[in-house]
């Protein structure tokens, strides 16, 4: 996904939209019960998607429309993965 970029956040990544030669993504198909749980992982919280770390939106793909969970915090002072995988 050219739109994305990836920084190292440590133990995991975080992507922005912010132009790149492109982000690899994965896209599945899951159920409501998984998206909650999946939300939980990812630290969005529907009713507060600002206090979330990540804010979870709807971005197209070449399989059609996807959730992809994008970084809610500042990478000023955080190192840009040069590659679009983790």
């Amino acid at each position: 996904m050219p739109e994305l970029s990836l920084y190292h956040l440590g133990p995991y990544p975080g992507a922005i939209e912010e132009p790149s030669p492109g982000v690899r993504v994965e896209v599945y198909a899951v159920t409501d019960p998984i998206l909650r749980t999946l939300d939980e992982l990812e630290d969005f919280f529907p009713e507060s998607p600002q206090s979330s770390l990540y804010i979870r939106q709807t971005m197209a793909t070449r399989h059609g429309p996807a959730w992809v969970y994008i970084y809610n915090r500042p990478v000023k002072t955080i190192q840009r993965l040069r590659s679009g995988s983790w």
